[in-house]
């Protein structure tokens, strides 16, 4: 029989659902304001959904605006939910999804790419005998349920969380990964960079935090999750369970611009832009 939940969660959880719904509908029409005026912007791309890819399709954005002079882009959040359905209506151009399309939501008017993988590297000091974190586990800690390395089959110490700030692009790929809606402990001493965290798991053997791929080095452990070490190949196969997939999805009708933004994204040249930023290229 599972637990009771308290009504102070109960009402957490309301109030996020009521602010996602908000945010969806404030950027559908505001986007959809934005699409009533794409005939008196021919050099323009607009591009929402997911505040996750966001600040990756910022970057390729920039990047892209610079090699083409004049172009006017717009890149905002939203919500993937929001990105989708704006793209399907011809209010944007590019949605950006951190998920793929649900059954419900597939149509022959959006053409869904691939983009790239975030993994997520759970990380702990090398004289930890703790090797190896179920998802479940990991939930776990992360979320402030299990407080003591013995309860993870390790001594009876307690575990010094390490996290980062709300903005981090690598926390929130952890939460959606691992958390399933639960909250980061508000207990986790929070750090500027992967790197800090690195360092303060040097200095502390009973320290547990998280990284990506680019800021891991030096004297830390990799914990494998469900016995799945974290490898290019285990992230490109599916096989490791801290990873999640980014997409980009267009109209059927999309214009030449939006075909153009893509193809940049998913050539040599935007995955390179991608991996520097801690994804994991896919092509």
């Amino acid at each position: 029989m599972s637990a009771p939940i308290s009504s102070s969660r109960r009402t957490g959880r309301a109030a996020r659902a009521l602010l996602r719904f908000s945010l969806l509908a404030v950027l559908c029409l505001s986007l959809l304001g934005l699409g009533c005026q794409r005939e008196k912007a021919d050099r323009s791309l607009l591009i929402a959904g997911s505040s996750t890819v966001q600040p990756f399709a910022k970057h390729l954005s920039e990047a892209f605006a610079a090699k083409n002079e004049g172009l006017r882009v717009v890149c905002d959040g939203g919500g993937s939910t929001a990105g989708l359905l704006a793209v399907k209506t011809g209010a944007i151009d590019v949605a950006g999804l951190s998920r793929d399309m649900s059954r419900s939501e597939d149509s022959d008017k959006v053409r869904n790419f691939l983009l790239a993988k975030n993994a997520i590297a759970i990380i702990a000091h090398p004289d930890n005998p703790v090797s190896n974190l179920t998802m479940k586990q990991v939930k776990d800690v992360f979320s402030g349920q299990v407080t003591n390395w013995s309860e993870l089959g390790g001594p009876d110490m307690p575990i010094a969380l390490l996290s980062r700030k709300s903005s981090s692009t690598t926390r929130r790929g952890l939460e959606e990964a691992a958390l399933e809606g639960e909250d980061m402990a508000k207990g986790a001493k929070l750090l500027e960079s992967g790197k800090l965290m690195a360092g303060e798991i040097q200095a502390n053997p009973w320290a547990i935090g998280y990284a990506a791929l680019p800021d891991l080095g030096g004297e830390i452990k990799v914990l494998t999750i469900d016995t799945v070490e974290l490898n290019r190949e285990t992230v490109l196969s599916g096989r490791y369970p801290l990873a999640r997939a980014y997409y980009f999805a267009i109209g059927q009708t999309a214009t030449p611009w939006a075909k153009r933004f893509v193809e940049f994204a998913i050539s040599g040249e935007g995955q390179a832009l991608l991996e520097k930023e801690q994804l994991v290229r896919v092509y």
